[in-house]
């Protein structure tokens, strides 16, 4: 019987759990890490080591309309690369926060549908 009401829950948490990490993990840590000479994988997070690219990105998606594209799309660029890695993860949490956790509760949905199918095996 407690299995029943334990391997969803206990499902439901690992994917909440795992999909709130994966989002931190896209913004920190903000700096790379090394252990001597050896850089340590995966830092920094996606967001800060791409933050140019998304600078660009962003600045062509907003001059995509505009007759003087070009020099709004450098302002907007130049505007994000002055940013620091916290003022970047503000920015975007504030622009995404409900997508974000949208995300995060979708994995414990799964995770919680998962913990279902696992007692049928």
């Amino acid at each position: 019987m407690y299995r029943v009401v334990i391997a969803p829950i206990l499902g439901g948490i690992i994917g909440y759990i795992t999909n709130a990490l994966a989002i931190k993990m896209l913004f920190r840590p903000r700096r790379a890490i090394y252990i001597g000479k050896f850089h340590i994988p995966f830092t920094p997070g996606l967001i800060p080591q791409q933050k140019s690219r998304i600078a660009k990105s962003l600045g062509q998606m907003i001059s995509g309309s505009l007759l003087d594209a070009v020099k709004i799309e450098q302002i907007v660029a130049e505007k994000i690369n002055t940013f620091d890695a916290i003022e970047l993860e503000k920015m975007i949490f504030g622009i995404m926060k409900k997508e974000l956790r949208a995300i995060v509760y979708l994995g414990a949905a799964l995770g919680f549908c998962m913990g279902f199918v696992n007692l049928l095996f």
